[in-house]
């Protein structure tokens, strides 16, 4: 056991021994290292590598901060000329005046067909007038002069397609009256091909028509078919069974919505009318009349109209056509209309019933032109990123292409 003791102690002397010694050694290696940095500047160029590399970061950090910029400036100088999109566009003021071929519109252009002068309630004529809202009597009516292209202004009232379609800023100051069986018969005609002659364009190729309900429709701002009157809703169809209450307008033959003597009309919508119609059939001559009831009236105040097309769409006082018929089944006849816009609803005005009763009233008219975009040069924003056509001083600029 002492032989044992003795050994161990002889075992821990040495590792004492060899700890004192490692540390005599790694105190003169430290000694020599810090002699040799200090010698050669290690330790300085240690630091002055730290301090360069900092001062290095700072500069790249900088470079990208003002490179970042740099594009963000560019970008935003882009984003300023790039054109602005379909719905930024909507009412926007757009020069298309400088370009109508100015006209006066011929009132005597059905002459050989219809008188366009006004008559009575049985014959139930139409024509232009410019009667003042004083006047009362029918011999403003007669006679009237034509009206000549006015000096509107015009605004984008929706991009469809290549299509550009711009509507004109305010209704005519000039009215149309309607009236009767021809006023039923002609309005579609009569509305398009006045539009057409004063506020088309040779120049751009345009050809100008009045607007029609389904541009209004296609804005989703009412369901026509939600509207009903008691019982009698829109979108259904309904039989007259007095016998005496089928007079007709010669143009429901060819209505597809109207069906006379078991026969549906095959040719025209609601805004279609390719040609005169004069004349009426009286109810002898009819068996049986069905009409589909397509008339409705919405205040606007009743619907979600969107803020870009209020300016457009809603007068602000005054109220003018739709270049679109329609029908209003009222039991034991059907009322005749065509639609109408006021600063107040849209809806529509009776001018003749199956009844044979007539009416009439005068709107102002409301041209609408078609621009197809890949013929002219569109400028919505100046060299400055100011945005066009907000005012009517500054209208987007159309130019052709040539």
């Amino acid at each position: 056991m002492k032989k044992e003791t003795k050994e161990m102690k002889k075992e821990d002397g040495i590792t004492l021994i060899s700890l004192i010694v490692s540390i005599i050694l790694i105190v003169i290696l430290s000694a020599l290292t810090i002699s040799i940095a200090v010698k050669n500047n290690i330790i300085g160029l240690a630091t002055n590598g730290i301090i360069e590399y900092t001062k290095a970061q700072k500069d790249e950090k900088e470079l990208v901060e003002e490179t970042t910029d740099t594009i963000n400036e560019v970008i935003d100088k882009l984003k300023e000329m790039e054109p602005l999109s379909p719905e930024e566009l909507i009412g926007k003021y757009v020069n298309y005046q400088e370009f109508v071929d100015i006209k006066t519109y011929n009132a005597d252009a059905p002459a050989s067909e219809i008188e366009p002068d006004y008559k009575d309630e049985t014959t139930g004529k139409y024509g232009i007038n410019y009667y003042s809202s004083g006047e009362t009597t029918n011999t403003a009516y007669k006679n009237a002069t034509a009206p000549a292209s006015e000096d509107l202004k015009w605004r984008i009232f929706k991009i469809v397609g290549n299509e550009m379609i711009l509507i004109s800023d305010m209704p005519t100051s000039y009215k149309l009256m309607l009236y009767g069986y021809e006023g039923y018969n002609n309005a579609v005609k009569l509305l398009n091909d006045l539009c057409e002659i004063c506020y088309s364009s040779e120049k751009l190729g345009t050809k100008a028509r009045s607007i029609k309900i389904e541009d209004i429709e296609e804005l989703n701002i009412f369901t026509p078919t939600s509207y009903k009157n008691g019982t009698y809703k829109n979108g259904e169809t309904y039989e007259i069974t007095m016998s005496n209450n089928r007079n007709i307008p010669n143009i429901c033959k060819e209505e597809l919505d109207i069906e006379v003597n078991g026969a549906k009309g095959k040719k025209l919508g609601l805004s279609e009318q390719d040609k005169w119609y004069s004349g009426y059939t009286e109810s002898n001559n009819v068996s049986s009349l069905l009409t589909k009831y397509t008339y409705y009236k919405f205040s606007w105040g009743s619907l979600s109209v969107k803020e870009e097309y209020k300016d457009v769409i809603i007068p602000k006082e005054g109220s003018y056509w739709v270049a679109s018929r329609c029908g209003y089944y009222r039991g034991s006849y059907s009322c005749l209309h065509i639609f109408r816009v006021d600063s107040g609803s849209i809806g529509a005005n009776h001018l003749i019933g199956t009844d044979g009763r007539g009416s009439n009233d005068s709107n102002s008219i409301r041209p609408v032109v078609s621009i197809n975009l890949s013929g002219i040069n569109l400028k919505t924003k100046d060299s400055d990123g100011t945005v066009l056509g907000k005012e009517v001083t500054k209208p987007i600029l159309i130019t052709k292409k040539s």
